[in-house]
């Protein structure tokens, strides 16, 4: 198992595969080093030199042990990394491919072999069309538990205001996938001095709370990327959030006024549902993360949303997560060729705070939009209709395989069906009941279906409730994006999300149709076909789908 590169124009959207960055090697002791899951960010040398650092799990076969590991990158003859908006078309971004390649082992038999992690390095010459990974071997591994499984290291910069209080630079975040926990790791020092790292502490979600192994954590500052929403508009402090809901791990107690942190993390296998990502809302005060609920939220409903990280250096601030569009209960029979399915659109996210209109309680929720620059592959505008009424039961929209879908439904309580890429014998369905609130993805009918096993509990029926604060239930707001083995839902302005791989079998499933048994009102509704071909080299988006664990990080 090794790392792969590959460079995009845009941020992040189509990315092409350049290059193996990290192979997979044996060691002078004859014993075979995988490449695991990791990140990168940003580090400043000594002379200011902006570097990029990537830290990586490595999988040591004969030893059955997993350590950490680094690699440095410079953009630009000055040796600065470039701003993103800066770049033209013959400059790219990097994304590091983390477990790449089609062979990678299935998640149970990740759950016999050991993690541990290491550094790789680069020489100080860049180039962006063909950059150079050098592993550095002379201080490897940085971490070492000693452990089987302990895997997939996400390093970010600490928070300056945080810098402040406790002179930490760096702080990483590792599974320990078998005992349900997260450990944090924190450094004072340059990523590569190895001594400088050490334990902060750890979160256990409550117990019984979880199913199945624990994968792929991240610890994102969320900054001013949040907003309140209360009744009537009222907002709502941080501090009314209720004390007995908050979880602890630590003697220390919350600060509910600090900005906020969500702490993502995947369930690999042994969850009912195969892979999934949840997420924790809760504060971080340089050590100890503590949730503000003891309950984990799934970032998204569908099946297919798995091992989801964040970019790191995202301009203007952005939070931008990624996941790998797909799931171990089906991950090695899925048809989809040389590449192990593909990656999701890359999320814009958001925290919102808000109060429930019925028993008043503030909660948390994450909001997610998919990445603005998609827009800028829409093509032409397939249909376009404004405060139209809809008595018909079949209402035909359009046809196509890519296709960009923005609709808001004005219901009589009445249940109204999306119908998506249909034909007379498949049809992939977003259906919206406005009495019970229910959301449901349907793929049943969606085409070939034989990579799901026959004795899977994977259901072909996803659902989500809408929340009631502040929601109209006789509205149906939402956004489709329709990749041709992908559907992307994005509802109730982004707090319900669906992701589904769909494989139609007959070439003339395009059908775009809207089903209700009673009449009801297109508030507005625009469709856009979309350009999935990648630039320059003509090949389109299916033919070049990733591998399930890229672990991506954007530098700016």
């Amino acid at each position: 198992m090794s790392w792969g590169y590959a460079t995009a124009l845009d941020v992040p959207l189509l990315f092409e595969f350049q290059q193996v960055a990290l192979p997979q090697r044996l060691n002078f002791h004859n014993d075979t080093e995988m490449i695991f899951s990791g990140s990168a960010c940003v580090e400043v040398g000594e002379d200011d030199k902006e570097e990029i650092y990537l830290v990586y799990t490595g999988q040591w076969v004969g030893r059955q042990i997993q350590d950490q590991n680094l690699a440095r990158m410079c953009m630009g003859d000055d040796g600065r990394i470039r701003s993103i908006e800066h770049l033209d078309d013959s400059e790219t971004l990097c994304k590091e491919q983390c477990d790449a390649g089609a062979n990678s082992p299935p998640a149970h038999m990740l759950q016999e072999q050991q993690t541990s992690s290491e550094i790789t390095h680069s020489p100080p010459s860049y180039t962006t069309s063909s950059p150079t990974f050098q592993f550095l071997d002379n201080i490897n591994p940085i971490i070492d538990e000693h452990m089987s499984d302990f895997r997939d290291p996400k390093m970010m910069q600490m928070p300056q205001y945080l810098r402040e209080m406790t002179s930490l630079r760096h702080i990483m975040v590792l599974a320990v996938p078998l005992e349900r926990r997260m450990r944090f790791y924190a450094s004072k020092s340059h990523v590569t001095d190895k001594e400088a790292w050490h334990r902060l502490s750890e979160f256990v979600p409550e117990p019984g709370v979880l199913e199945g192994i624990v994968e792929c954590p991240d610890l994102v500052y969320f900054g001013d990327r949040w907003s309140e929403q209360g009744i009537n508009g009222k907002r709502i402090p941080v501090a009314s959030t209720e004390a007995e809901d908050v979880h602890f791990d630590s003697d220390n107690s919350p600060a509910p006024s600090s900005p906020p942190y969500v702490l993502f993390f995947s369930i690999g296998t042994g969850y009912k549902y195969g892979s999934t990502v949840f997420y924790y809302v809760g504060t971080f005060n340089g050590t100890h993360f503590q949730s503000y609920h003891k309950q984990p939220r799934l970032v998204d409903h569908g099946p297919d949303f798995y091992a989801a990280v964040t970019f790191n250096n995202v301009p203007n601030g952005d939070i931008l997560l990624q996941g790998w569009a797909s799931n171990w209960i089906y991950a090695n029979q899925v048809p989809t060729g040389e590449w192990r399915n593909m990656q999701s659109l890359a999320r814009n996210v958001s925290l919102e705070r808000s109060v429930n209109s019925k028993n008043g309680q503030a909660d948390w929720h994450l909001v997610q939009q998919p990445v603005e620059s998609l827009k800028r592959l829409r093509q032409l505008l397939l249909a376009d209709y404004t405060n139209q009424l809809i008595a018909e039961s079949e209402f035909h929209v359009t046809q196509g395989k890519y296709m960009d879908i923005e609709c808001r439904l004005e219901l009589l309580h009445e249940p109204v069906e999306i119908i998506m890429r249909s034909s007379p014998n498949e049809r992939t369905v977003l259906g919206y009941d406005p009495k019970s609130r229910k959301l449901t993805l349907d793929r049943s009918l969606s085409g070939y279906l034989g990579y799901i096993p026959k004795d899977s509990e994977l259901p072909l029926v996803f659902e989500a409730t809408m929340d009631d604060n502040n929601t109209d239930p006789a509205t149906l707001d939402v956004r489709i994006i329709l990749d041709d083995g992908l559907v992307e839902v994005f509802a109730n302005g982004g707090r319900i999300t669906f992701s589904a791989l769909i494989f139609p079998s007959i070439e003339e499933s395009l059908g775009l149709t809207v089903h209700s048994s009673a009449p009801y009102m297109i508030g507005s509704m625009k469709v856009w076909g979309l350009d999935v071909m990648t630039k320059d080299t003509g090949t389109s988006a299916q033919d070049t789908r990733a591998d399930r664990s890229q672990t991506i990080d954007i530098v700016d």
